[in-house]
């Protein structure tokens, strides 16, 4: 994973703007947690992870469905998203823990300590913990990710002339992206249900400034080496704009369900403290 992106994880403030500028821009007007969760009754849940939680964006509105006894654990790498996603999850009347720490081969966790498990944009990043997530999650547990589709992210490159070979944002998705999801969890998981979101951003010329902040996060905190130096002035992508008109960026996404985790044998781990509060 490139050193620039790790970095722009201890930054949940970024995070936050981009994401204010994906809803103002999105062509769908039904924001993503709501399309993913629409109907699902969570209240059933009281012991909830999210595996790369980030600043709390998926846990905020799964605070709201969950049992009201509920704790959730966000897991993440960057120890600076912490008070952001514990201010999140208490704002909607539920107990929170955060741990920092680096996910890799294995979690932690007995074996089927949580009702639900969530990884929202975030499994690309560990798809070697799918198996560990199935252990770890009860036998009528849910595991919750969401992740990009790789022709949005082709596109993505392709709408500003970006290189896609060697592209480290291309080789990211790729670990873990709807086209390859199923497979993947379908070795660790009896029932995958996929949810599709189809979504776009489109700019026009007066959002020029937002383009801006969104490509400069997504291309060039990913590492892209090939990146044209126009993308970088606001100038330059406003005569683009005038020029071609309002810019169209395909954003489609998906969901997974998953069921009936495949537990291997009666194992069980004992993991270390984490943080509660």
């Amino acid at each position: 994973m490139p050193n620039r992106l790790l970095k722009s994880y201890e930054e949940p403030a970024d995070h936050k703007v981009v994401s204010d500028i994906i809803r103002r821009h999105s062509v769908n007007p039904v924001d993503v947690r709501e399309h993913v969760l629409a109907n699902r009754d969570l209240s059933w849940a009281s012991s909830i992870l999210d595996l790369g939680c980030g600043y709390g964006f998926m846990a905020e509105r799964l605070a709201s469905l969950v049992a009201e006894d509920a704790v959730l654990l966000g897991v993440d790498l960057c120890g600076t998203n912490r008070g952001e996603f514990m201010r999140r999850v208490r704002m909607q009347g539920r107990k929170a823990s955060f741990v920092s720490m680096l996910l890799h081969d294995r979690l932690p966790w007995e074996t089927g300590a949580f009702d639900l498990i969530v990884s929202s944009y975030s499994l690309y990043f560990f798809p070697e913990l799918v198996s560990e997530i199935a252990r770890v999650l009860h036998r009528r547990g849910l595991f919750l990710t969401l992740t990009h589709t790789m022709h949005s992210q082709r596109d993505l490159l392709a709408c500003f002339g970006v290189s896609e070979d060697d592209s480290p944002l291309v080789r990211l998705v790729s670990r873990f992206s709807v086209e390859n999801a199923a497979e993947v969890l379908s070795s660790c998981f009896g029932q995958v249900e996929q949810v599709d979101y189809f979504n776009a951003l489109r700019f026009d010329v007066d959002d020029v400034d937002d383009l801006a902040v969104y490509l400069r996060f997504k291309l060039l905190l990913a590492g892209e080496v090939s990146v044209p130096s126009a993308i970088l002035s606001t100038t330059d992508l406003a005569q683009l704009l005038n020029t071609r008109g309002p810019v169209e960026i395909r954003k489609d996404d998906a969901a997974f369900w998953c069921r009936e985790p495949h537990h291997s044998g009666n194992d069980r781990h004992n993991g270390g403290d984490v943080e509660e509060e």
